[in-house]
């Protein structure tokens, strides 16, 4: 028989906080970029990453560990696939120069043609491999078990971003994220 946890009403409240700070940052960077002051963007960045990512750390404790978080990031990343075939199929509607094989492979590994419609999608695609990353490493520190699953998941990574050169986050920003992640 399985134990029910209680719900943690602080971590609803801060997981809702979390999103509302997300959606503050997007329209601080991309529809308010012209008239929101400097200081009020470099503000709003201090809390939204570094939040998320202290909350999908804290909650590890509350799921069962390892196998979950890595079943939920396959799950993520197929739902990314889906997003991306749709994303190609409307720009072959439109007729758009950025549907071609090369560009397909790169969007599987996060890298999304320039020059698309949709701004707030390539500024912020940085934040997928590295979530990938930090949750992988983070969740295997915390609940250190199948390190198999995380060895393979992170060589299929490894592969993916050498294939197409793009930016990702650098090697100090994952160990921040991962020190407030663990």
């Amino acid at each position: 028989m399985t134990e029910i946890k209680e719900r943690n009403n602080t971590l609803d409240f801060l997981r809702g906080f979390a999103a509302i700070w997300i959606v503050l940052i997007h329209t601080c960077f991309h529809s308010g970029d012209a008239y929101v002051p400097t200081l009020v963007k470099q503000l709003v960045l201090i809390i939204d990453v570094p939040l998320f990512m202290f909350l999908s750390g804290y909650t590890l404790h509350y799921s069962e560990g390892f196998e979950k978080n890595t079943k939920r990031l396959v799950k993520m990343y197929l739902y990314y696939l889906v997003f991306l075939l749709i994303f190609f199929v409307i720009a072959v509607i439109r007729n758009s120069q950025v549907v071609n094989l090369p560009n397909i492979i790169k969007a599987m590994f996060f890298q999304i043609p320039t020059g698309t419609t949709v701004k707030s999608f390539e500024y912020s695609i940085w934040f997928i491999p590295m979530y990938f990353v930090v949750t992988l490493i983070g969740s295997s520190f915390l609940k250190n078990d199948n390190l198999k699953i995380i060895h393979l998941i992170t060589i299929f990574v490894i592969y993916g971003l050498s294939l197409y050169y793009f930016k990702v986050p650098t090697l100090p920003m994952i160990f921040m994220y991962l020190f407030i992640y663990c």
